[in-house]
């Protein structure tokens, strides 16, 4: 691995003050039958967001659906706040909880309308919460209306001494009108547009507490201001603490948004860090700057490298170090 091993590539070497509430370590991810992931590592940390990077079909949907629990796993593990699961484990339902995700497709039923797909979901997770302590149930009763599914009672520390997190960052309400979807509550699945239903889909996953949120290609068939809004979500929450893990190909929203990263390919965690960590990979060489894993001359020494740059970079590093053709 370019920068660092795998244990700093896991977060095992990160500062004491901030040690990772999310490891994925040596975890090969099986999907279809087929081992699609191999051997990665990553770490996610509290109030940072971390951006998985990497081509069409590098294997990102499925490192997250390896730490979701989709997708199981051949070896390695997934370990949240010191709870632990491997391959032929089901992920804890303790653990499940504590996820928002956003997939990159939505996924609905055609027989319900938007706001009933909202209360379906609000009833679920009432019921998945009974009969056993949970974060909401630590965090305060469940309210009837789905305005706001999770209380808003103070966290702290729980009964069994883990975190108990407040109730959830916005109301229903909010997050409609945030994205102007009251109109379109209504309506069933096939009546709305590609945009609707991403904004749907994103308003289903950030209505419950969390305290890591995965969001896959978020961006995708979303207008202008709804693009800003999934921007100004994803850092409020943040700056509220949450673990955010961010795959996109959107590079310039990447770059400036998130404080580390992570580059994917075949299957592969081939680099991670900071973007002035990844950098400096790339010009411990005397500067040179691949393109398109080629080798063009190297920037001005005044010139910075965006994550674009540095994708190609540890890329080609990667493919020389393998012994392999330069695509």
């Amino acid at each position: 691995m370019p920068v660092g091993n795998m244990e700093a590539a896991a977060g095992l070497g990160a500062p004491t003050c901030n040690q990772p509430i999310l490891r994925l370590l040596e975890a090969s991810v099986v999907r279809g039958g087929i081992e699609v992931v191999h051997s990665a590592s990553l770490a996610l940390f509290r109030g940072e967001m971390t951006g998985l990077i990497g081509p069409n079909g590098a294997g990102k949907s499925t490192i997250i659906g390896g730490i979701l629990g989709h997708h199981p796993l051949r070896a390695g593990s997934v370990e949240v706040d010191g709870t632990s699961y491997g391959p032929g484990e089901e992920l804890p339902p303790s653990v499940r909880r504590r996820f928002a995700y956003v997939p990159e497709q939505p996924v609905y039923y055609s027989d319900l309308t938007l706001a009933e797909h909202l209360e379906w979901q609000r009833r679920v997770w009432v019921q998945a919460g009974s009969g056993r302590t949970s974060r909401v149930e630590r965090g305060g009763a469940i309210p009837a209306s789905a305005g706001d599914p999770a209380g808003t009672a103070p966290g702290g520390t729980g009964p069994d001494g883990g975190r108990a997190l407040a109730g959830p960052l916005w109301t229903v309400e909010e997050l409609v009108r945030r994205f102007d979807l009251a109109a379109h509550l209504t309506k069933f699945p096939h009546q709305c547009s590609k945009g609707t239903l991403q904004k749907w889909m994103l308003v289903s996953a950030l209505m419950f507490p969390f305290d890591i949120l995965i969001a896959d290609e978020p961006f995708i068939g979303l207008d202008v201001f709804a693009i800003r809004t999934v921007r100004e979500l994803l850092r409020e929450a943040r700056e509220a603490g949450a673990a955010v893990l961010l795959s996109t190909h959107v590079l310039d929203f990447a770059e400036r948004m998130c404080q580390r990263f992570a580059f994917v390919l075949d299957g592969e965690v081939f680099a991670a860090g900071t973007l002035a960590e990844l950098q400096a990979g790339c010009t411990a060489d005397g500067g040179t700057r691949p393109s398109q894993f080629g080798q063009p001359p190297s920037p001005p020494a005044d010139s910075g490298l965006s994550l674009e740059d540095v994708f190609m970079c540890q890329a080609a590093r990667r493919n020389l170090a393998k012994g392999g053709d330069v695509p």
